[in-house]
């Protein structure tokens, strides 16, 4: 029975945070619906060959009036927006208000929250990442 516990105790995080490491996830087209409000579509994904570290581009769409919880990456984040408005709180700066042609890019580890305003918005995201690590974890407020 431990056991048991144990297996769903470590896969229930990945589940509601999104993949680590499974590559099949992570193919083009793929949706990542890791946190509410946040819909995630894989655009390609390139691994390093004999590095540990891997690039993934992605489309991020943020719903209309949605908050994208305190987050960090296992890796560099760059981002433009394509479409839409937001304000990007990240560490303990004051929130940045961002609207389309805007671009940000943010250290690995970098604790992250998105409050979006009243339209959808779009954002094309680089990662470059550390592979078999969860390509985004909840960060404490």
């Amino acid at each position: 029975m431990r056991l048991k516990l144990s297996f769903c105790a470590a896969i229930i995080p990945f589940g509601l945070i999104g993949p680590a490491g499974h590559t099949e996830e992570l193919t083009p087209g793929a949706k990542l619906q890791s946190m509410p409000g946040i819909t995630r579509t894989v655009i390609q994904k390139t691994d390093f060959p004999g590095d540990q570290y891997a690039t993934l581009l992605f489309l991020a769409e943020i719903a209309p009036g949605a908050t994208v919880p305190r987050h960090t990456h296992p890796g560099v984040e760059s981002a433009y927006v394509v479409a839409g408005e937001e304000d990007l709180m990240m560490g303990s700066e004051t929130a940045k208000h961002l609207k389309a042609g805007d671009a940000y890019q943010m250290p690995a580890g970098m604790p992250h929250s998105i409050r979006n305003g009243n339209q959808p918005t779009k954002i094309v995201v680089t990662l470059v990442y550390e592979k078999n690590k969860p390509i985004t974890s909840l960060a404490p407020e």
